[in-house]
């Protein structure tokens, strides 16, 4: 979640100048370490979205949907469709 704060007239977004341009020198390393833990966060997220949605496709597959209409909700191929389910049932054999 993206955090909007304005402090005496300047615009900061979680925790880093909105305008680049305006970031002090002396805080530049800051403003990079803020943007690279957000990143590693948001690469974490994506991989649990992910996660979830293949345990969702594995599901709606047991419950008549087709690739074709999983895929088309997701707006993926259906070979990702496959893929997911490939890989799914392999993870599911080892277990």
């Amino acid at each position: 979640m993206m955090q909007l704060q304005k402090i005496n007239d300047i615009t900061y977004v979680n925790g880093i100048r909105l305008e680049t341009e305006t970031i002090p020198i002396e805080e530049i390393e800051d403003s990079l370490r803020i943007i690279k833990e957000d990143m590693k966060l948001k690469e974490l997220q994506e991989i649990r979205l992910r996660e979830r949605r293949d345990e969702i496709i594995v599901h709606a597959r047991k419950h008549g949907f087709s690739a074709i209409k999983i895929a088309s909700i997701l707006d993926v191929t259906r070979q990702t469709i496959y893929d997911v389910l490939k890989n799914m049932d392999i993870n599911n054999e080892e277990e």
